[in-house]
């Protein structure tokens, strides 16, 4: 992304995030690297896509022959049961998170997420907001 078109939306997002009073995601320090144009923290919450379309399609591939088969939906205990398969793809914990959270926030595989809330998925993948 070109360099003055990442500090126009940092500052903007900077200035967006502190008129929500700071009761958002990131840090007063984050908002105020983001309106004065820090350069790791811009690179941090602006930078290159995360998730790319082969990443969404992947990670698709492997939650619909699970969530479209009851029997499969059934067996499905956790995280740990398609986590080799996601690195395999390379989708690490940290894209699994994003594209769960994505899902889970557009009402998709809602049964397949809520079985993530057990022993057989790390802390980071059982609870969605």
């Amino acid at each position: 992304m070109e360099k003055n078109i990442k500090l126009l939306l940092g500052k903007i997002l900077g200035e967006i995030y502190e008129m929500q009073g700071f009761n958002c995601v990131v840090s007063p320090g984050t908002v105020y690297g983001l309106q004065n144009g820090f350069e790791f923290i811009l690179d941090e919450v602006i930078g290159d896509y995360k998730i790319t379309t082969e990443d969404y399609k992947n990670f698709v591939s492997i939650l619909n022959p699970i969530y479209n088969n009851k029997e499969n939906l059934s067996k499905f205990n956790g995280y740990y049961d398609i986590e080799e398969e996601m690195n395999k793809v390379g989708i690490d914990r940290e894209k699994a998170i994003l594209l769960f959270n994505y899902f889970n926030r557009n009402n998709c595989y809602e049964e397949l997420i809520k079985k993530l809330n057990s022993p057989n998925s790390p802390n980071e993948l059982k609870t969605f907001r």
